[in-house]
């Protein structure tokens, strides 16, 4: 019998097809992420124990806490807040770009809770993607020309 190595899967776990974007919820020390491709949110306590995967219905670009404990997510076509526990789905912005050749990819919010996402050509050929910013009330496109949007992070000074 050979020894485990994390890169083993346990009885019940799968693979992500694209995993990406993880985030720690302080609240709840339990750990997201998205399996962008697999269409899916995905969560864990640190150990492994816990899983849990909640299906979307199109590609998935990031998770994050909302108020309430519902979860805020980048769809292919725009932001939705999701019930994990209902897994019921309510949309929160719509795109305003071609969402047959671009998705939404990563966000993140700001210290003021205002959240920063942006978009990118699903091949990855041309700079047609954007960055924006939604209040929870009004969205606003703040740049043009974005390739791929990808590990957005903020300084804190």
């Amino acid at each position: 019998m050979s020894a485990y190595t994390p890169f083993d899967l346990l009885p019940g776990e799968r693979r992500d097809v694209l995993g990406e974007g993880p985030w720690w919820s302080v609240a709840e020390q339990y750990l997201y992420w998205v399996d962008i491709k697999g269409k899916s949110i995905r969560g864990s306590n640190l150990d492994g124990s816990g899983q849990m995967s909640i299906a979307t219905p199109s590609d998935v670009g990031f998770a994050l806490s909302g108020a309430a404990g519902m979860l805020v997510l980048g769809l292919r076509d725009g932001i939705f807040r999701v019930d994990p526990s209902t897994e019921d789905m309510t949309r929160l912005t719509s795109a305003d770009f071609d969402t047959e050749s671009h998705r939404i990819n990563d966000g993140k919010t700001d210290r003021s809770g205002r959240l920063w996402y942006g978009t990118m050509h699903d091949a990855e050929e041309t700079p047609t993607g954007a960055m924006y910013t939604f209040d929870g009330h009004s969205e606003k496109r703040v740049r043009d020309n974005v390739t791929t949007s990808n590990g957005i992070g903020f300084q804190i000074s």
